[in-house]
């Protein structure tokens, strides 16, 4: 994801970047400005001198543990520009529990979301036990029914943090938007890949608008989201089960996802120069932009962020 964004900003006229970067993982392009910590105390010094020293910060961080939303606060409180999702709105999304429940007040139909150690409709059949702020597929896991699902729960010490979903069979797949101020524009309609072995999920990657024909028909629901999570501004993505009956929200994520790294190609379009141009509040949204191609990304497990 961030080799992808670099890639798209660094093509931008008059633009320069600078970047944080772990070193365990594969360096950046030559022509990024990195800085690399030494230690996790470090990082967050780097961190704090790279947005003094730009004029946007655009964050790649995960929303578990409240990484994404302090980092994102750190940015407003330097008085930069962020280009991502206001604090308020990724602590929402950042939780399960929290996004179903804004969601389905707003009248958006979500998968249900339950506390482990509170009531649970009955005949729920199977069900996913899930960390309520995980990312991707880590920690998450299938039981045949709800009692077998709170047994596993309690042997591994009642995580306060872990949420039952009941299983709903479909398609796994998500959206790729562009929101801000209430708005939303599709500019993907993704194919997960996810497999489920021994009861453990894992998410190996996407067909970047492998879905495409149901991009206008997902239009109505990409502007609900935007409209029940208003604080949600720039790419924003939106985990979903297609179902027979329609599309049922599983998650937002307010930040990148890896279905990114597949755009450009698949759209033909700069999607990084479309979040800097939500920067002129006066300019309409961009019309949603025709699939090109179906794109494929692949991910290895452990580096899963979905």
């Amino acid at each position: 994801m961030a080799g992808a964004l670099l890639r798209d900003l660094t093509q931008l006229p008059g633009m320069n970047a600078l970047a944080t970067r772990d070193p365990r993982a594969e360096p950046l392009p030559p022509a990024i400005e990195v800085f690399t910590p030494a230690s996790a105390e470090d990082a967050l010094r780097l961190v704090a001198d790279c947005i003094e020293r730009s004029d946007a910060t655009w964050i790649i961080a995960p929303e578990s543990g409240g990484v994404l939303e302090r980092l994102s606060a750190e940015v407003l409180a330097r008085g930069r520009c962020l280009l991502g999702s206001r604090p308020a709105a990724v602590r929402i999304a950042a939780s399960k529990a929290r996004t179903a429940a804004t969601l389905n007040g707003c009248g958006v139909p979500v998968v249900p979301t339950w506390d482990p150690g509170g009531p649970i409709p009955s005949g729920a059949g199977p069900v996913v036990l899930k960390p309520d702020d995980g990312v991707g597929c880590l920690g998450t896991r299938l039981y045949p029914d709800v009692a077998d699902a709170i047994a596993a729960w309690v042997r591994a010490g009642r995580d306060p943090n872990a949420v039952l979903q009941p299983f709903v069979e479909g398609d796994a797949a998500s959206l790729s938007l562009l929101v801000a101020e209430g708005r939303a524009v599709v500019l993907g309609v993704n194919r997960q890949i996810v497999v489920c072995h021994d009861g453990c999920f894992r998410f190996q990657g996407c067909a970047v608008n492998g879905l495409a024909s149901w991009q206008i028909p997902l239009a109505g629901l990409a502007q609900r989201v935007a409209e029940a999570l208003p604080g949600l501004w720039g790419y924003v993505g939106v985990d979903f089960i297609l179902t027979d009956e329609g599309a049922v929200v599983l998650e937002v994520n307010p930040r990148l996802t890896t279905s990114y790294v597949g755009l450009r190609e698949s759209i033909g379009e700069n999607p990084a120069a479309w979040v800097l141009g939500l920067l002129d509040q006066a300019a309409p949204l961009p019309a949603a932009p025709p699939a090109l191609r179906s794109v494929e990304v692949r991910v290895e497990p452990e580096r899963a962020v979905a």
